[in-house]
């Protein structure tokens, strides 16, 4: 830990550092107090304050700021990353299979250097955020790469950079540094002359600070990155952590889809409620109570019902061959079963949902096929006369959760309630891969150049709340099949939360419809006759994204009636 800013940075003791080594441990001193001096300089967040607008800057100023930005990217920032590279390399500990010898006047160098850099860094970014402004968020149009939009979000990104990064780097530098000098110094001297030394292992603040030191320089390049994109690419650098959530929800759900599930079993039609309950209570000691919906099922223990029972199939159908939903085509609102062929091993259903291939163009949304089989020293209940042996096998492979009562179908339910849910992902998928960069040799909208922050912010909310509503129903089902458990709040709120997501979409839509321009001038001038190219590119979509919540609706309820019964 570095010293408090207000306290007098001398060691006890000092004096009396010639007694061993006078050149090392004096600068040892010298490099430590510099470090410390610089944390206290810049581990203070810019000021909260935005500057306000004042009804139009000077050319001069305008012009000053945008050059302030190029030199930011080109000058500032690679810089910085070379020099906190220098400093890696001047405490000599990137080959962990020696004891390092820092070069610590060197170190000073480096830290003097660094403190230019930062300091201004900080005076660029003070200049160009904190300033007055050209113009308020609601009308600054026509400015460009000093948009409200653009300067709140460079000042967070310096910030996280200098505060949770750099300023990290510096504690580490001084833990090792002090680390270091105390192994060099006998035992009886380390406590009056490193106070602050922490018994630490070498080998770990070496560790922790060379990846303090990659991520520093990770972030570095990101902002060097960022700076020159425009109000669209920028856009989806902020969509893009919700839809790495939903990317990675998407393949959970399918991982869950793929574990084994308890034999399907036979509903009781003959007998009430009452004397189902009656019967399954005397049937098995270990069957716990439970406030989740049941099933009637039948359970039958006799000997001579496990002999007259017909041999079972060495492979077990699973339920993600069912009703496989393909929503690529709008016109599709049934499902499409696809039998696995006998003996067929397990597929990883991963492999065909996150790939970098465009979904549009590779029939996105179709389900993956997902076949098992029993291991072939599986045994069957009816060889050995257990009727829960085939439960007990089947069960075993999934780790999401300790088990599942034979008369709670949650489980198996939420398997067949997922696999509605999968086409509602991968049409997301699509949407905001249609409006990505990756697709731009293939989209023929850009978005306006002339948006306002308030614009900007306001489409952004739209499309991550379109986002968000299906990653909280994917949630949702995942919480369902791993609790194995459900209740009538979850299943509404999860029935909600689908209705509202053709809304989202559809505001999303609207508000883009407004922003989105033909990236071919010429298709401003088209004949009115033809096809609306908005219409063209987002119509057959929009139907998808409808027809797939509603057939996951129509799941709910069917989900319902079979589990609440």
């Amino acid at each position: 830990m570095t010293k408090d800013c207000n306290k007098d940075n001398t060691y006890p003791g000092k004096n009396m550092f010639n007694r061993f080594d006078p050149e090392t441990t004096q600068t040892t001193y010298v490099v430590v107090e510099a470090i410390d001096k610089l944390c206290c300089r810049f581990r203070c967040s810019f000021g909260e304050k935005l500057g306000k607008a004042t009804g139009g800057l000077a050319a001069e100023e305008i012009e000053h700021r945008k050059a302030l930005l190029i030199d930011m990217r080109t000058n500032l920032l690679p810089r910085l990353d070379q020099q906190l590279t220098d400093l890696l390399i001047s405490l000599d500990i990137s080959d962990l299979s020696r004891e390092p010898n820092p070069k610590l006047l060197a170190t000073l160098e480096i830290i003097n250097k660094l403190g230019d850099t930062l300091g201004h860094l900080r005076s660029s970014t003070d200049s160009i955020a904190l300033g007055p402004r050209q113009a308020s968020e609601s009308e600054d149009y026509s400015c460009g790469v000093l948009k409200v939009y653009r300067s709140n979000r460079l000042l967070s990104k310096i910030n996280e950079l200098i505060e949770t990064k750099i300023c990290s780097l510096f504690h580490h530098s001084v833990d090792f540094i002090e680390a270091w000098q105390s192994s060099n110094t006998p035992q009886r001297h380390r406590s009056e002359f490193y106070p602050r030394a922490r018994k630490s292992n070498s080998l770990d603040d070496r560790m922790k600070l060379i990846s303090i030191t990659g991520l520093s320089c990770c972030m570095i390049r990101g902002i060097i990155d960022w700076l020159p994109l425009d109000d669209f690419a920028i856009l989806q650098t902020e969509w893009q952590p919700q839809l790495d959530l939903l990317n990675s929800h998407l393949l959970e759900l399918v991982n869950r889809i793929g574990l084994p599930l308890p034999p399907e079993v036979k509903r009781r039609k003959s007998e009430d409620q009452d004397s189902y309950q009656s019967d399954s209570s005397s049937s098995s000691s270990s069957s716990s109570s439970s406030a989740s919906p049941k099933v009637q099922i039948e359970v039958e223990n006799s000997p001579t019902n496990h002999q007259n029972q017909p041999e079972k199939s060495s492979t077990t159908e699973n339920p993600a061959e069912k009703n496989s939903t393909d929503v690529n085509s709008p016109e599709k609102n049934s499902a499409d079963v696809n039998p696995p062929e006998k003996n067929s091993t397990i597929e990883n259903p991963a492999e065909n949902i996150l790939t970098n291939e465009n979904p549009a163009e590779k029939n996105a949304t179709s389900i993956p096929k997902v076949a098992q089989t029993k291991s072939s020293g599986e045994k069957d209940g009816s060889e050995d006369g257990s009727d829960s042996s085939d439960y007990d096998s089947d069960y075993s492979g999934s780790s999401a959760s300790s088990g599942q009562s034979e008369d709670i179908p949650v489980r198996r339910l939420t398997v067949e309630l997922a696999k509605q849910a999968i086409p509602i992902v991968k049409l997301v998928r699509i949407f905001f891969n249609k409006l990505s960069r990756r697709g731009s040799n293939l989209r023929p909208f850009t978005l306006d150049e002339e948006m306002s922050s308030d614009e900007l912010e306001a489409l952004l909310e739209k499309l991550n709340d379109f986002t968000e509503a299906v990653n909280e129903v994917v949630r949702i089902l995942l919480k369902i099949y791993d609790q194995d458990d459900l209740g009538e709040e979850e299943l509404e709120l999860i029935r909600n939360k689908n209705k509202s997501i053709p809304d989202l979409f559809d505001g999303a839509l609207l508000l883009l419809a407004f922003y989105l321009v033909p990236i071919d001038p010429s298709q401003f001038n088209q004949d009115p006759a033809s096809p609306n190219l908005f219409h063209s590119w987002f119509h057959e979509l929009r139907t998808s994204v409808h027809k797939a919540t509603d057939n996951f609706l129509s799941g709910t309820y069917d989900f319902e009636s079979t589990a609440f019964e």
